[in-house]
Order: C-alpha cells, then structure tokens, then sequence
C-alpha cells in the first residue's frame, strides 16, 4: 500500500480518518500495520501490502477459489490477446486518452484483468475486491506506481467520499447480496463531475431461461472445489459439442437453455483450444458458483441513476447492460 492512500482511507462503519501503528515498510511502500478508527474503536490490518476490511471468509469465497485456479489467464499480457481492452473499450466507446491522469476506484477487481488495461490507459487505480483476489490483482499488475489494491467490500467502502474521477464497475454488481444498495454506496465516491461505468447482467424472461439459473439452486451451494472439479471432467466433453451448436443461431438456443458449459471459439477465434478449454471451464464456474446472480433491468438502472440526480447517461449495450454516466457537478444528491 502506497503512503499516498492513507489520506483516502476511512472507517468502513464511521466513516471516520484511520491512525495507523505498528508500520512496517517494504520496496517504497507500507507492507503491514494496523489501522485504528477513533470514533468507534475497531481496527483493521494491512497485511503483504493490502488493507484489509473484511473477514478472511465470505460470500465471495466461490471467486477466491476461482482466482487460484485461473489467476492470470484472462491477462491480456499473460495470455497474449487483447481481449480484455478490446472489451473494455467497446463497451465504454472511450477514447484511449480518456483516463490517462484520472483517479479510477475499481469496484470488484479479481485476479485484475481490467486492473492491467486501466493502468495501461493511464489511469491511477484503487483496486478493491472482496474475496483473496485482491492479492492476485496485486501480484499480477505490481510494480506500478499507479495503483493501491484494498480487500474490502463495495457494499461498505472505506474510503473518503467523493474523491475519484472514475467509478469503474464491471461484472459485479450482479454478484452482490443487494444490487440496487451496491449502487448507492459506489456512486457516493464519485467526483462532481465525474464518471460512471456501470455493467450489469440483463434482467429479462429469456435470460433468466439460461441453464445457469434453473441449475444454480444446487451448484451454489456445492463446494466451490467439488464444482470445479465436476466442471473440469465433464468440459472435455461438451466442449467440441456446444463448439459445434453454436455455429448456427437455432442450435445455439439448445445450448442456451440446457447445456452447462460455454466455449468461446465463436467469439475470441484467436485463443488456442487448450485456452477456450480453460475459459470455458473458468466461465463455466463463474456462472454456476456464486452465491448471489442479481440481474437488473435498463429501466431499474435508469430509476437508480434518476434517483441519484444522474440526468446525463447513456446505455452502451443492453445484452449485457452498460451504461457510462456523468455526476452532476451540483444539484445532484446520493441516497442512501
């Protein structure tokens, strides 16, 4: 954690300024320590450079495991595509210049696949994840002197409000416990005159019809190993199956409703079978494992945005959802 975070940093309950003792200083940067709050007493650890605000196991332990069994493959540098900036761009229509010099909170990070296009577009980046990713986004992006990781909780950030040019959300708002306060509480960070980038899964009757919904009553609950594991021998073989119903958009509608798996050779030709296998694995998981998939609607995030006082937004995509705001530089009001 760099020395430049601390005046940032608050009491996730008090939202009070934090002390911090027991320094311990590494490489230029904070290694451990203890922060305190002095309101209401309670203290918080940073340990191998990351603050910590949550407890060690939680809702998001199915990502935890997740992320050590695919840390780095959806790394554009690690795994030799421009896939995650080539997303990142279509669907936020940024100019590339457009978060060089910003401030950007990235809300939900992972292992940190945006995390190393946002700092490669020049962005300076507090990344925040609520499982042990948080760790694998730091060692996949370090060293960069543009960037702090923080494991915390978006529901309950503990950082000083209003202090980001960016708020950055992308594939996570949906796997939160209550998607609707998730988005009061990020929104809150955001500068007048900043910017929003919001993702979402599309809430809608066909969508709800995928295999992942009528399955995830029972996979969620599985041990997020014994998932994987199920995934990983039965992949093998559904792989060049749905590989092959996929060519042709009437067959494709037997995969989206009734096979568990997804391969991506339609959509990111330049991977490798052995890399579509283990994104159709990874993917796979991601959709079956989570504790919480909240989708929302286009007109429920327009109700969030009005309610905030956005009135300038726009909807880049609706299959899935995202939609890129500007806060008002005044007038605008944050409930909570």
């Amino acid at each position: 954690m760099k020395e430049s975070l601390l005046s940032l940093l608050r009491c996730p309950q008090e939202h009070s300024e934090l002390t911090i003792t027991d320094v311990e200083r590494a490489d230029g940067e904070i290694k451990s320590g203890t922060l305190a709050c002095g309101v209401c007493g309670a203290t918080y650890v940073i340990k191998d450079f990351v603050p910590r605000f949550v407890p060690l196991s939680n809702y998001a332990d199915s990502f935890a495991y997740q992320r050590m069994q695919h840390a780095r493959l959806q790394m554009d540098k690690y795994n030799g595509t421009t896939i995650q900036r080539d997303t990142i761009l279509s669907r936020s229509r940024w100019p590339e210049d457009f978060l060089r010099g910003r401030t950007l909170l990235e809300c939900g990070c992972g292992a940190g696949p945006d995390t190393q296009v946002l700092l490669d577009l020049g962005a300076i980046v507090t990344s925040v994840d609520i499982s042990i990713g948080a760790d694998f986004c730091r060692d996949n992006n370090y060293p960069n002197e543009r960037l702090n990781v923080m494991q915390a909780s978006i529901m309950n950030l503990p950082l000083k409000e209003e202090s980001y040019d960016v708020v950055y959300c992308h594939r996570v708002i949906q796997h939160t416990p209550d998607p609707e306060a998730t988005f009061k509480e990020i929104v809150r960070y955001l500068k007048p005159g900043g910017t929003l980038f919001l993702h979402s899964y599309p809430k809608s009757f066909r969508h709800v019809l995928q295999w992942k919904y009528w399955m995830r009553p029972l996979t969620k609950r599985m041990k997020p190993e014994t998932l994987h594991k199920f995934i990983s021998w039965y992949a093998p073989f559904l792989h060049p199956i749905v590989g092959v119903l996929d060519r042709n958009r009437w067959t494709r509608q037997i995969h989206f409703h009734l096979l568990p798996y997804r391969n991506y050779r339609r959509i990111f030709p330049q991977l490798s079978e052995q890399q579509l296998l283990e994104y159709g694995i990874h993917d796979t998981f991601d959709a079956l494992a989570p504790a919480y998939d909240l989708p929302s609607s286009v007109a429920t995030i327009t109700r969030w945005l009005k309610e905030a006082g956005f009135s300038e937004f726009t909807f880049n995509q609706t299959k899935p959802i995202v939609v890129v705001a500007k806060k008002p530089v005044s007038g605008g009001k944050v409930t909570q």
